[in-house]
């Protein structure tokens, strides 16, 4: 999934940013303190490589002139808890395939994931599907015998429509599958089932770095896994763009001390330099 906008609101100097369209190279320019590293700071707290770096605080993050009142608002119900971040991706070929094959592509309704995070740190998604169709291709793809078919003519392509005709069929390793299928959407949603098995995982990350966040020119990977074993809240702030790039290269830390090979190693840590979204000073 490819990132399309984002809206940053109530996160330190930036009331209220306006949605900001996102296309395959995006330069935010602006004075000293007008807030660039603000907007990419919030969106980076969405999805970040270093999941320790994800969670919004109040009394750091909110601004400051009005934080009490925004604590206050919220303790008597006078106002809901802030969004800080909300972003909207773009699904990709991959993705949309994936979802087709299992639930075919007219029940892609919309083509956009919307991702959100509040202060509480509770992160939502927004995606739509339709069941209906969804269940039909399901059904219609399904290696069942004619019998079992026979018995889903008459079934209405919903939930509660297919899960008692297909308990009273034998149960074959197909019809099975189907009944988990269709027990996860009964608690999850259509939509849901697709996030959680094919979108989820997909989730883009993010990679920030500024002039507190440089890598040095060299660095001891056992050291640096020494830190973080011990306690990865007093890594250095150069260990966390490190970090973030080797995890973004699907690597782990060992794989560098012995690689079994040099030229795999190095192509494997090119590909998130080359392809990562990655913010870089302003």
């Amino acid at each position: 999934m490819q990132l399309k906008w984002f809206h940053v609101r109530d996160f330190q100097s930036i009331r209220d940013g306006g949605r900001i369209t996102v296309s395959d190279i995006t330069c935010l320019v602006g004075k000293n303190e007008a807030g660039k590293s603000a907007l990419l700071k919030a969106l980076y707290k969405l999805s970040p490589v270093v999941a320790a770096e994800g969670n919004f605080d109040v009394t750091t993050d909110y601004p400051r002139m009005d934080v009490e009142d925004y604590r206050h608002a919220v303790e008597t119900g006078k106002r809901k808890v802030a969004v800080p971040i909300e972003a909207c991706y773009e699904l990709d070929i991959i993705e949309i395939n994936a979802i087709a094959e299992l639930f075919g592509e007219s029940c892609i309704t919309d083509r956009e994931i919307v991702f959100s995070k509040n202060y509480s740190n509770k992160s939502t998604y927004t995606f739509r599907a339709d069941t209906q169709k969804g269940l039909e291709h399901l059904i219609q793809q399904a290696d069942l015998s004619e019998q079992t078919r026979e018995a889903l003519k008459g079934a209405a392509m919903t939930v509660d429509g297919l899960t008692p005709v297909l308990q009273a069929q034998e149960q074959t390793t197909e019809v099975t599958r189907l009944l988990g299928v269709v027990a996860e959407i009964e608690k999850h949603s259509l939509s849901g089932y697709i996030f959680v098995h094919i979108l989820k995982p997909r989730k883009p990350k993010y990679l920030y770095f500024d002039e507190y966040y440089q890598m040095t020119g060299h660095e001891n990977i056992e050291a640096l896994m020494q830190r973080e074993a011990a306690n990865p809240s007093q890594l250095k702030p150069s260990d966390h763009p490190l970090l973030g790039l080797i995890r973004l290269a699907r690597l782990k830390l060992p794989e560098l001390i012995n690689p079994a090979s040099t030229i795999e190693l190095k192509s494997k840590l090119a590909r998130p330099i080359r392809e990562s979204a990655a913010f870089g000073p302003d």
